[in-house]
């Protein structure tokens, strides 16, 4: 497995203890026609942000031994997905948001779903959708999970 950020972290509770992770998965699955396509979840609140698609996120938790666990974790909770084997994750550059003592680091990570599993989304997203390289830029996605996504595209495309 490739070392996890921050400086190699693969461990969760070897993360700083003061301060805030969040986890966001840039799940891909290969086409048959070739490429690949990225997992995007459309949110389901009337907020400001209600239009916009996301990768599946959350929180770095205790409980969480290892990266892969978390990662495990977070896709099936957002999505349905059980990584069930293997998955060797990939990470890209992680991001802070907020300011001051309010900040929270987001580690990136891109994996491979080898299942042909159907996705199932809670109440919290109103949608996804399978989206290929050429759609994602039309798409209302924030901008640093639409770089995540732009990564993940360029790092599997070198892979072909």
């Amino acid at each position: 497995m490739e070392p996890l950020t921050p400086a190699g972290v693969n461990i969760i509770t070897h993360l700083a203890p003061d301060k805030r992770y969040r986890i966001s998965v840039a799940v891909f699955r290969c086409r048959r026609i070739g490429g690949y396509a990225v997992l995007l979840l459309r949110k389901a609140d009337q907020g400001p942000t209600h239009d916009w698609w996301d990768l599946p996120s959350g929180p770095a938790l205790e409980t969480d031994v290892a990266m892969i666990d978390a990662v495990g974790r977070i896709v099936f909770e957002k999505s349905g997905l059980g990584l069930r084997s293997y998955h060797k994750l990939q990470e890209v550059e992680s991001t802070v948001a907020g300011s001051g003592s309010e900040t929270i680091t987001n580690l990136n990570l891109l994996v491979i779903d080898t299942s042909s599993d159907e996705v199932v989304i809670g109440d919290e997203f109103s949608r996804y959708d399978w989206v290929e390289e050429k759609r994602y830029h039309s798409l209302d996605i924030p901008d640093a999970m639409k770089e995540v996504v732009r990564q993940g595209f360029a790092f599997y495309r070198s892979t072909l």
